[in-house]
């Protein structure tokens, strides 16, 4: 539980927003214009809580509260249009490559023997 309203917001944050094969960013949200938020709406609409018997790795900004820092004018962002046209069609024939080179291993993960066939991917891709 918290103890003290004010000591809440302590750094400055850095949010990537991922948005596969569309347009994200990346934020930069002041401690200033975080105190200022806090300060105006308060602790109960800022965080949220987490569930009871969950297994938290800390409380969450809540979705208004988020939306408020990014559009602050402290706050400054930077567009990614974060693209994967290729990487699955690169993978699958890593994949396919790899099976056959050693037909007795599953391969469950691209780059499980990558270290092994480094060489021959390179020729083959």
């Amino acid at each position: 539980m918290l103890k003290k309203q004010k000591n809440f917001v302590k750094t400055t944050i850095l949010l990537a927003q991922i948005n596969w094969n569309d347009t994200g960013g990346f934020f930069y949200i002041p401690l200033k214009a975080q105190k200022l938020l806090f300060d105006k709406i308060g602790r109960r609409n800022y965080i949220k809580l987490p569930k009871p018997g969950t297994n938290p790795r800390g409380v969450e900004i809540t979705k208004e509260a988020l939306s408020s820092l990014v559009e602050d004018s402290e706050s400054r962002r930077i567009e990614i249009s974060w693209q994967m046209k290729n990487y699955r069609k690169k993978m699958e024939r890593k994949q396919v490559h790899l099976a056959l080179q050693e037909e007795s291993i599953t391969i469950l993960h691209p780059f499980t023997r990558a270290d092994y066939m480094k060489g021959c991917l390179k020729k083959n891709l």
